[in-house]
């Protein structure tokens, strides 16, 4: 099993670094500009999130939490952080004892480009900002538990974001039980961003491209 760092400024999952900062309060089409405070983490400044309704989402994972190369003091878990689905609660012990592990949860390119095309509020901010930036992935904890469940899973969809995110996880054979994973308030631990790209009138987005510069 692969397996996650924690440090205060960022989560490395493999080769690869994204934003902690602010996580909590970030979900999957949040967006606004981003900071890059001297000597401190970058980090998005929210200003709103994209109403997507249905769109797919690629699940990497699980990861282990890497204890031996994380710290407690670096972990430094919110205490408002929770657990996106298990009856289990998030901490370091929780995590090093492998009750708890990480997801990574991706949005696919499409539907964040058309909820940002159909939203002339989002459009309006984020072409007026030397940093716009949206995110399209985010990292979760959820029970070891629940990850032996949606192993057959076959395909992946994000269905609404009216009351927090709900990811349907359809099996990979027909006729078995769609599972739902509604990812609540602060259960985000990491985050990747994305940068939007303009046509040449800048009325309209027609491409995404990542950004993980600066996260640690």
């Amino acid at each position: 099993m692969a397996k996650v760092t924690l440090k205060q400024k960022f989560l490395k999952a493999g080769v690869k670094k994204y934003f902690r900062t602010g996580a909590e309060e970030l979900v999957l089409g949040s967006y606004g500009k981003k900071e890059t405070p001297a000597l401190k983490a970058s980090y998005l400044f929210q200003f709103s999130k994209l109403n997507i309704q249905s769109g797919d989402v690629k699940e990497i994972g699980p990861f282990e939490f890497d204890f031996n190369n994380t710290t407690k003091a670096d972990a430094i878990l919110n205490a408002d952080a929770k657990v996106a689905e298990g009856n289990v609660v998030l901490t370091y012990e929780s995590l090093k004892s492998g009750r708890v592990v990480f997801i990574q949860l991706s949005l696919s390119m499409l539907p964040i480009i058309e909820a940002l095309n159909s939203d002339s509020r989002a459009t309006d901010y984020l072409k007026i900002q030397e940093k716009p930036r949206i995110v399209n992935t985010i990292f979760v904890a959820v029970s070891a538990e629940f990850v032996e469940r949606i192993k057959g899973s076959a395909g992946i969809e994000l269905n609404s974001q009216k009351n927090g995110v709900e990811i349907s996880l359809k099996p990979s054979v027909g006729g078995g039980t769609i599972l739902k994973l509604v990812l609540p308030k602060n259960s985000t631990i990491a985050y990747g961003l994305a940068i939007p790209v303009w046509d040449g009138s800048r009325t309209k987005v027609v491409d995404l491209n990542p950004d993980l510069k600066g996260a640690g």
